[in-house]
């Protein structure tokens, strides 16, 4: 027959044998759960992470950051361009036409000179007093363009109409040398009508090889027209 006091110690070994494999379960059921939680905030964090690439330290696309801060009394509006963009390089020729109109490009080659050179400007900006969008609207004329359809554009709580349009067989346009594109040059033009004043904003894009041809600024030029504010 045990006695009293074996009797109780088998009581407690069994007890602390329990704690201690209750206590092992609930190690290995909490590490599984801390493991389980991590991997998942691992994937939530792996999916909403930008990836940035190789070249982010000279990738500027969509900012504006640093441009040029342009402000015309004249013309009554404001914008920004690149600050590396140059205006024509002999302004003296070109009269007051630049007191309500900004001519720029990236190269030399890309801006109006003025004195009858018969040149555009990669991006220009014109503004004058009254309705005169039809004096400011290129002559689509389809045996000189291939002319998309009309579209409306809008800048800053202010819509016009979007001009669409690609030159071809001007070469053989009488007055040939005076404000005719080689074919395939692209042409857009923004026109508004607002507070009695018409605004034209234009892209042109020659192709390459031919005398003005410049890099596609396409997407600055739209950079371009998002900064554009009438005042």
């Amino acid at each position: 027959m045990k006695r009293p006091n074996q009797s109780g110690a088998a009581i407690i070994e069994t007890l602390l044998v329990i704690l201690i494999a209750g206590l092992v379960g609930f190690v290995g059921w909490y590490v599984r759960h801390s493991q389980q939680v991590t991997a998942k905030a691992l994937d939530a964090a792996a999916t909403s992470q930008t990836i940035t690439p190789k070249n982010s330290a000279t990738t500027t696309v969509g900012s504006t950051d640093g441009w040029n801060n342009y402000s015309s009394k004249v013309g009554a509006f404001m914008v920004k361009y690149p600050k590396d963009w140059i205006g024509p390089s002999h302004p003296e020729f070109c009269g007051d036409f630049l007191d309500y109109d900004l001519e720029i490009g990236p190269d030399a080659k890309s801006v109006i000179k003025c004195g009858g050179d018969g040149t555009v400007s990669q991006v220009s900006i014109t503004s004058v007093a009254g309705d005169k969008r039809s004096d400011y609207l290129y002559n689509f004329d389809k045996t000189l363009y291939d002319v998309e359809p009309t579209t409306k554009i809008t800048l800053s709580g202010i819509t016009g109409n979007e001009f669409n349009a690609t030159a071809h067989n001007q070469s053989s346009y009488p007055a040939e040398g005076l404000g005719i594109f080689p074919d395939g040059t692209k042409i857009i033009e923004d026109v508004f009508l607002e507070a009695g004043r018409t605004y034209v904003i234009r892209y042109t894009q020659e192709p390459a090889g031919s005398a003005q041809a410049s890099t596609d600024q396409l997407a600055t030029f739209k950079l371009i027209r998002g900064t554009f504010s009438f005042q």
